[in-house]
């Protein structure tokens, strides 16, 4: 069969069905890739160590920007003020408390 001998109705049905079929290949290509992204993203996060971001923080980071500043004191003023509420951003020492331990730690450190 010879597409120049079809109607136009018969030619236009062809046509139409070719779009469908390649719409549905392209639906499902779409399908398949976000599907393997997903998994592999998840693999890879099962897999993948833990970095620890905050290397400063005993060194009186408070926010893990990995530089003793005052935004960091200004931390762990509010955290102080807070008391058994505090986050611990701002608990240097690691006793589980925010106090003026921590500030110590935060002012020898500051500036150098």
């Amino acid at each position: 069969m010879r597409f120049n001998r079809l109607s136009t109705l018969q030619k236009k049905v062809i046509v139409f069905g070719l779009f469908i079929a390649i719409v549905i290949v392209i639906i499902f290509n779409l399908y398949s890739l976000s599907k393997t992204t997903i998994s592999s993203k998840s693999r890879a996060s099962e897999i993948s160590p833990t970095i620890n971001p905050c290397l400063q923080k005993e060194k009186g980071d408070a926010n893990c920007d990995n530089f003793i500043t005052t935004t960091d004191r200004d931390i762990w003023r509010e955290e102080y003020k807070q008391g058994k509420t505090a986050q611990l951003r701002a608990d240097f020492n690691k006793d589980s408390l925010v106090n003026y331990d921590d500030y110590r730690v935060w002012f020898a450190n500051w500036k150098k």
